[in-house]
């Protein structure tokens, strides 16, 4: 899906919160609340993915999340798509009456293991057309800025963004020619971006929302 309509989305996701449940409201201490993030099942990249997660208070204003989280295949080339997925984060909120609310500072380490098959063509001698397998782990250490909002009916909203490392290792069923002599297809050249062999270590951008029920 492309980004202008994920934008398109989480615009009226929020508005429709606020619109429902009003302003947010500071004087509330989310001290344990159950979260999911509804944009991963639009990820264009590493396919649909439900996932939920709970934070819960520490102690003052630092908090911990953690999430876990699944693959399944979506409307997009990844066939067979399969993983697992978890996340931790420490966050630190600068609310001056000590409750877990409002602007935070966070850390999040994030780990996914995942398979899946694409076809593609491969121009080697001849060209023809292959399927096969990919499997593939990424790390990221990222460095979050984001703001938790409590509403009435006890919603929650979390938006944030960050920056951050990803270390990525895939690996595949393909030859190491065959690797080296797949043929891009599309516009963003998707398959080669998901399912090419090696190590790589990238810059790691993180936007999104999550949206959520406080327990406590």
């Amino acid at each position: 899906m492309p980004n202008y309509l994920r934008s398109i989305i989480l615009f009226i996701l929020l508005h429709s919160i606020k619109i429902i449940c009003g302003q947010p409201i500071d004087s509330i201490d989310n001290k344990v609340c159950l979260k999911i993030a509804p944009l991963a099942f639009l990820d264009i990249y590493s396919g649909m993915s439900p996932r939920i997660g709970i934070e819960y208070k520490i102690q003052n204003t630092f908090s911990m999340y953690n999430e876990i989280g699944t693959y399944i295949s979506g409307p997009n080339s990844m066939q067979n798509n399969t993983g697992l997925l978890s996340k931790t984060e420490f966050k630190k909120y600068f609310n001056t009456n000590g409750f877990t609310n409002g602007n935070y500072f966070a850390i999040e380490f994030f780990y996914k293991h995942q398979k899946f098959r694409l076809t593609d063509s491969i121009s080697l001698n001849t060209k023809y057309e292959k399927e096969y397998s990919v499997e593939k782990g990424v790390t990221c250490l990222t460095i979050k800025y984001g703001q938790l909002s409590a509403f009435k009916y006890r919603f929650i909203v979390d938006v944030f963004i960050g920056l951050g490392i990803r270390y990525k290792v895939s690996a595949t069923s393909l030859t190491t020619e065959e690797n080296k002599h797949i043929v891009p297809v599309g516009d963003y050249h998707f398959n080669l971006f998901v399912g090419e062999e090696g190590k790589f270590v990238y810059p790691n951008f993180d936007a999104g929302v999550k949206i959520g029920y406080r327990i406590k």
